[in-house]
């Protein structure tokens, strides 16, 4: 049998859904949070003027980590003259910034903080300059913990969190494969599915996998003491390692895991809580 011949919707629910009554239990592929904000545009009392307000619907901060997706509802008539717009610059297209890309749905727009956002993300009105220079998004955290995937040498497994399945619904699973006895390809253990927000877009270091071209993406492997990108080939009944190259970036040196050492490699309690997965 031709190992990447592309295999059908049959094979597709195999792959990630058939196996999971076998799972003996302990993956689960698990998103952050959708958070959800209410805003409005109202005459501020002190100020003297119009401005933004954010408000968080579960009465909390407004703080997200790194992975969450930001719903902001923007159905209130007060907007109408004020379009919401986010921006990594303070007060936005008016202090020389742009607009951060956003998922329109509606009334709402959506964004998933990830690798790559600043950890300050400032509100303004794209027609009136100050109206949200004074609000903005702490963004926290880091996406190692999130999206690394993590090769066991003493059990010949990959461990792969959080794989973005690229439909519409997007879909995450959580997937384990152990080496085949002739160390020539992969099988599958276990796959287990995981929370999504249907607004989530996939993050730079995250697994994805293709249903048209049936390839799994990993950004960001551990194994054998080093950073990987890799790429699997997913046949009828083999999957194949078809691209292994180290990355051009140590991934550990923007981590904020106080498990972690200073100089940006793996502690021990950092690869012990990654052998832990499995």
């Amino acid at each position: 049998m031709n190992f990447f011949q592309p295999f059908n919707s049959s094979i597709f629910r195999l792959f990630f859904l058939g196996l999971l009554h076998f799972t003996s239990g302990g993956l689960l592929a698990q998103d952050q949070e959708a958070r959800y904000y209410k805003v409005v545009a109202q005459l501020d009392e002190y100020e003297g003027r119009t401005l933004f307000k954010v408000m968080p619907t579960d009465n909390r901060d407004l703080s997200l980590r790194r992975g969450d997706t930001a719903i902001f509802d923007l159905s209130d008539a007060s907007l109408q003259t004020h379009p919401f717009r986010l921006s990594s610059t303070r007060d936005g297209s008016h202090s020389g910034g742009s607009s951060m890309g956003a998922v329109r749905n509606g009334t709402s727009i959506a964004l998933t903080v990830g690798t790559d956002s600043p950890d300050l993300l400032y509100f303004y009105c794209d027609n009136h300059k100050g109206m949200g220079d004074k609000l903005f998004l702490n963004v926290s955290g880091n996406t190692t913990d999130l999206f690394l995937s993590d090769f066991n040498e003493s059990l010949d497994e990959l461990y792969i969190p959080r794989v973005y399945v690229e439909t519409e619904p997007p879909r995450l699973y959580s997937v384990k494969l152990g080496v085949s006895q002739d160390r020539s390809s992969f099988r599958l253990i276990s796959a287990s599915e995981g929370v999504v927000s249907t607004l989530a877009t996939l993050d730079r270091r995250q697994a994805s996998f293709n249903p048209v071209s049936n390839q799994l993406n990993i950004p960001a492997l551990y194994a054998m003491d080093n950073f990987f990108e890799a790429r699997l080939q997913i046949g009828a009944d083999v999957i194949k390692l078809i691209h292994l190259k180290p990355l051009g970036e140590n991934i550990m040196t923007d981590s904020y895991d106080p498990d972690q050492s200073a100089d940006g490699q793996p502690s021990n309690n950092w690869a012990i809580k990654y052998s832990n997965n499995y």
